[in-house]
Parts: structure tokens; sequence; C-alpha cells
């Protein structure tokens, strides 16, 4: 921008001092014929009319221009030539631009030198945006833009940190890496006074940025940095790896903060967001989108751990297309991945530990040298330098992710959906003290699981109000919600699952995991039977101390032949059948409303229930239409093993109806009480004199637990069953609790 000042301007004879009335000023383009765009405010906004009429006393108003080449023709009111110039150079004071990307390009400012000298402290201002900008010194070693021509420029406001400040497009087709680069620099630079913010609404198309961290310069201090992405669009060009990747350190504790923004993968992508150690921070993103089977957000512990970590929150975070909405990965899994990445192959297995020299190894085994600070890999022939890595703290494990809380996911449609873990997938990551509440998935029946859990401790953790939706699934349907990969075989503590459901479809008949909601390391599990010979279902010390879990035995056409819940407390050997849950039933409810002549109220019996198998039974439960005023009533369960109608014994199984009470309920453990198939089984009602009222309804149901096709049992610490005639079965497992 540039006043047109015509007493001012260069040129090689002066401007006329005396301008007639209502003479008319044509400003032209040096190279042409064209009018110019003349305007009547500093900010470009208001446009004059060219040419421009002076007034009655022969003045022209104020006239603004963009700095350029230009010629000026005045004449009078008649049409006669009063001045003209041939070519002239208007450039105003080095103030305002009109976009970020029109001063990063001016080659027009300089330090001296020039019509423009520019120093430092120097403000200057984009009008698009509203962005300001401080000139720095010009041997500054740091700079968010560098002009064209060498003017060092730094973002003024600690509030004006977004993408378009530093020059991008915004557009979803110019790549605007380089600016996002710039920005994030900037940001960390600015850390040191506090935290820093960072907004941004355009669509930006991106390769992987430097991002942030605490390693590589500049280190992002100990305050946190907040992304505001809400309605923005990030988009992977498939250059690098991923889009943004973040970094930690224990000492000091970068905290980063992601709300909003659509993140979309490109197919070569292997990940949108990646967190090493990072601590306390939150991960928001609107929706993480494919086709691609990367990780949305993967989280790794690289030099030392992660802790207090939130995904998701009040609103759903949804996953489209990818390989896994997010992923844990312990040190030397996350090492093992990078090292493959780089052409390396590596496992987790094949890790010796943190040695100063070279080993005795085999092709693909790996080691974290601690002489040269680098991961080293076998090829086979030679130990070979791979990846450099400062201040790693060998004296930890390298598993923790304590005190994780992810809520509200989404998995919606699979890139592959015989993958595992298509929503969390955890692998040698230690998630403890944890929470997970809220995940559905709507994936087919291609035998993947939502949730793959790799990995032997996660004490305290809650997994609660998961579910496969499998509601336009036609037929076959067998992914799970939750299934276990070989580390959680030696659990000492496994995640408590609360709420898990598995909805829709057709079960297909040979898959062991069709319709189950959790596919633990025994769900595949075939036991042979013979009739009336204990066969063992959990070998002793398979389930682990202070857990509980639901397990079913089932034919391969899908029939329920018994369950049970099963738990071993710790320091127990022992394994206790605490239920078997799909062989309860209830006889009854019974009504009578029969009036006694007179008190007491002797053998007033109840209908007679004929078992139809063996059983026990395990509670009466007694309900009146209105309270006791006084005395008291007692509703007694009776057997009768003999012939039908004779009369019964009492089985020590009774309720009783006090002052003010309208309701008893009396329960037994299962077994204590026996009766066998053919058994009659009733309630009888007796009062004492005092009982009032008079006339009163009750209604009686007896609990009973009929013996299923199979009878659980447990020897020496293992889990037994009998069947009633030879038969293959197998084992699935539906709720994990410790």
């Amino acid at each position: 921008m540039a006043l047109l000042d015509l007493q001012q301007i260069p040129s090689p004879t002066a401007f006329p001092a005396n301008i007639p009335a209502n003479a008319r000023l044509y400003v032209l383009s040096a190279d042409s014929e064209t009018l110019s765009p003349l305007f009547q405010d500093s900010h470009l906004t208001e446009m004059q009319a060219n040419p421009v009429i002076a007034d009655a006393s022969g003045t022209f108003p104020a006239l603004y221009v963009q700095n350029g080449e230009y010629r000026l023709i005045l004449r009078s009111a008649q049409g006669r030539v009063l001045h003209q110039d041939v070519a002239i150079s208007v450039r105003g004071p080095a103030r305002e631009f009109a976009t970020p990307n029109a001063l990063r390009l001016d080659n027009a400012l300089a330090y001296n030198g020039s019509t423009q000298t520019v120093a430092a402290g120097n403000v200057l201002r984009v009008i698009h945006g509203g962005f300001s900008y401080t000139v720095a010194d010009e041997n500054a070693l740091a700079a968010d833009i560098v002009t064209t021509g060498g003017v060092n420029l730094a973002l003024t406001g600690r509030d004006q940190f977004c993408p378009e400040a530093f020059g991008a497009a915004g557009d979803g087709v110019s790549n605007d890496t380089a600016a996002w680069n710039a920005m994030l620099r900037a940001v960390a630079r600015a850390t040191a006074q506090g935290p820093a913010h960072i907004h941004a609404r355009g669509r930006y198309l991106l390769d992987q940025l430097d991002g942030l961290s605490q390693f590589s310069g500049p280190d992002v201090q100990e305050d946190s940095v907040t992304f505001d992405l809400s309605g923005a669009y990030l988009i992977h060009s498939g250059n690098g790896a991923g889009i943004l990747p973040l970094e930690g350190r224990s000492s000091s504790r970068a905290r980063y903060e992601i709300n909003g923004g659509v993140w979309q993968a490109h197919a070569d992508t292997n990940w949108l967001i990646r967190g090493r150690d990072v601590r306390g921070s939150l991960f928001a993103p609107e929706a993480l989108i494919g086709p691609s089977g990367c990780f949305g957000i993967l989280l790794q512990n690289w030099r030392t751990w992660s802790e207090n970590n939130g995904f998701g929150g009040a609103r759903t975070l949804e996953g489209r297309k990818l390989g896994h909405i997010l992923g844990f990965q312990g040190r030397l899994q996350a090492w093992a991945a990078a090292l493959t990445e780089q052409g390396a192959p590596a496992d987790a297995d094949n890790y010796l530990g943190a040695l100063s020299d070279d080993p005795a190894g085999q092709f693909g085994a790996f080691y974290y040298n601690t002489s040269v600070k680098k991961l080293r890999h076998n090829d086979g022939t030679a130990w070979l330098d791979q990846l450099v890595i400062d201040d790693v703290d060998a004296s930890v494990s390298g598993k923790s992710f304590a005190r994780t809380k992810i809520a509200n996911l989404l998995s919606a449609g699979a890139f592959d959906e015989a993958k595992d873990g298509l929503a969390i997938h955890v692998d040698g990551a230690s998630l403890y003290d944890s929470e997970i509440d809220g995940l559905r998935g709507n994936v087919g029946n291609d035998g993947g699981s939502l949730i793959w859990w790799n990995d032997n401790y996660a004490r305290g953790t809650v997994i609660r109000n998961v579910g496969v939706e499998k509601a336009n699934v036609g037929s076959a349907a067998h992914s799970v919600v939750f299934r276990t990969g070989p580390l959680f075989l030696t659990a000492t503590a496994a995640p408590y699952l609360e709420n898990i459901s598995w909805t829709g479809g057709f079960a297909q008949a040979t898959d062991p995991d069709a319709g189950v909601a959790v596919s633990t390391p025994f769900s595949e599990a075939f036991i042979d039977t013979q009739a009336g010979i204990p066969a063992t279902v959990l070998s002793a010390g398979q389930l682990h101390g202070n857990s509980m879990v639901e397990l079913a035995l089932k034919t391969d056409s899908n029939l329920v032949m018994g369950r049970a819940l099963v738990a071993r407390k710790n320091a127990s050997p022992a394994i206790r059948i605490e239920d078997c849950l799909a062989q309860r039933m209830t006889a009854g409810p019974w009504s009578r409303s029969d009036t006694a002549s007179a008190m007491p109220v002797t053998a007033l019996e109840g209908p007679r229930w004929l078992a139809p198998r063996s059983g026990s039974i395990t509670g009466i439960v007694v309900l009146a239409d209105q309270a006791a005023l006084a005395g008291n009533c007692t509703v007694a369960a009776r057997h009768n093993p003999g012939s039908a109608g004779s009369s019964g014994t009492s089985v020590g199984v009774s309720a009783a109806l006090t002052t003010g009470e309208t309701r008893s309920i009396t329960r037994r453990p299962a077994g204590e009480t026996r009766f066998a198939a053919g058994d009659e089984i009733y309630a009888v009602v007796t009062t004492d004199a005092a009982w009032t009222p008079e006339n009163v309804t009750l209604r009686v149901a007896i609990e009973v637990q009929l013996d299923g096709d199979v009878i659980w049992g447990e020897e020496n610490g293992a889990l037994t069953i009998v069947t009633q005639a030879d038969e293959t079965l197998r084992v699935v497992s539906r709720v994990w609790k410790s």
C-alpha cells in the first residue's frame, strides 16, 4: 500500500503546484493504457473513481495505490494536457500488506539502502486476517517469516498462531507444509513464556510435519500447546509416515491438546497423529478418516513411559475406513515397528536388552547400545546402527500407559474387517488404572475385533459399554468385541469388562468365536468328553488370581450345553463356581387368596411344581399386597421326593413377613438343597395367632437351579465338567472381571 502524494512523488518534472478547478487526474499502469485501481483508504477497501476530479479549489482527495510503477496524466476540465509522467515508482511506508504471502514474497523491504528501509522493532500489518509482525534483528537466528528481500519477521501476539499467518493457502490443493512447520517452530519458542494456542479453519494438504518435541529444537517447554481445529481438514499428502508427530520427556512434561479437525489419511499413511512419551494430553479430533490401514492416533513409549492421557470425550470420535482408531505400543513394540519401517525387520520378542557392546546375535535380533545411544539391528551377518535415541531410561520397562481415559469412540466401516483392534489396538502396553467407556463398531463378518489386548497387566482398568453392531450382517458373522493376544496368557491383572455386547447377524457355526463378545486364550479350546468322566476346562493356574470369567460350553451347532461364572481369589489355588447362569429358573410365581377361618394359619399349601430334572432350591421370594400390622407370617419351601400328592418335607428354605413388611427374600447356595427329576416342589404358609391383616394376598416364587447337560466341578485348582453323553464341546468366554 502507498499514499499517492502528488507533491512528493519522484518525477523528472515537478507536479503543478496550482491546479485548476475540476481538473482530471488519470492514473495508469506504467506499461499499458489501463487505468489502475485507486482507493480512498489505506486498507485498500474503498474504491476511488479514476480519473479523479479536483474540487473547486483545485484539490484532489487522498489517493492510495498498491506499490508499483505508474504513469500520471493531468488534464484541464476542457481536456488540455497540463502534466504528464512517463513512469514513476510509488512505494509507501512499509507498514501494511494485503496477505501474509504478499508480505513473505516482498523484495522491497530491506534493512538499509532502500526507499523502504526497516529496523528491528518496526511493526508490519497484514490486512487479510489482521496479523501483525515485528521486524527482528538482521542477525536473528530464528524468525517466523523471512521475506524474499531478507527481512526477519516475528509474529506478534500469542493468540495469532494460525497457519495462514505463516503463508498457508488453506485451500486443500496447495501444499501448506512449509507454513505449518514455520508456525510450529514459532509455537515451540512461545512456550518459553507460557501456553500457546493454535487455531486453524481451512483445508490443509500436508506432508509429515516437523511436529512438536522436547528433544529436537526448538524444544517445547513445560506448558501446554492447544490445537483449535474445529471445522478444519488436515489431509496427508502421502509424503512421510503421517501428519503430526508429538514428543515429550519425563523431566519436563509438555502437554498437548487437540480439539476438532477432520484428519484424512493417504493410502501410504502409517498414522495421522503420533505421540511418543506424552503425558497429560488430550486427543479429541472430530474424525479420523481413511481409506488406509493406518493408525488414527498412535501412542508409543519411546524413551520412558506415558500417562494421564485422554481420548475422545463429550462428543463421539469417529474413525472411518482405518486400520485402527487408537494404537498403544510399548517401547519394545515401538522400536521394532520403527526398525521394520526402515527396512530392518524386527519383532519385540527378539530384543536382547540394553547393552554396552554387541552381543552374539542372529538375523532380526536388535538391542539398545548404551555406549553410542543407538538401536542396533542384526542383518544376519553384522550389527548395524539403525536409530539414534538419546536419553533412554533403561531402568524402566517402557510399558506403562497409566491412567488412560478413552470415551465415546465409533469405528465406522473398518478398512480391513479381518484386523484385530479396529478401534483400540494394545500391543505390549500396560493400560492400568485406566477407563474405556463407550465404544461401538459397525463391523462385518471377517473375524476382526474392536479391541485387541496384547499385554499382561491392566490392574484397575475398566472397559464398559462396548458393543459390535451387526444389524447389517446377513450371515456368517463372527467378529468379536474383545480379543486377547499371546502376552495375555501370562496376565497378572486383566481388565474388568462390563456391559459388553454383540448384536445382529447370524453366527457361523464352525467358528469358535461365532457370536462371542469376548475371546480369551481359552476361547478356542475344544474339549472331548466321555459320559460321566470329569474333563478339564481350565487347568490349574490358567485363570489368574482375583478374576472372574463367564464361560459357555457350546456344540459345533452353537447349542449351549452349559454356562457358568467361575472365579479365583488372590492367594487361593482353588477355582470357585459362582453361578451356573444358563440353568437358573423360577417355579412360580404363585398366588393364593384363601382366608383362614381363624388364626393361626397352618400348612396353607400352594400349587405343586414338578421338577423336569435334578437341581437345587436356591431361594424363596414372598410379596404381600399390604404391610403386616402385627404378628408373623412364614412361607417355607417343601420337597416331596416320592409319589405325587403326598406330604413333603421342609428343606430349610423359608421367608418371613413381620410388622411393616410387604416382602421377604431368602437365598441359598446352589447345590445345598438338592432334588431329583420328578420330585414335587411347593410352598406352605403359616402364621402365628397375632398375625393381621387377615385378608392379604401373597405371591410366592421358589427359585430353583436345574442341573444342565454338563455338571461343573473343581478338582485340585482345575475347572472340570461332566457330561451325560460323549460330546465334543468348545469353550467361549463372554465377560472378564478383575
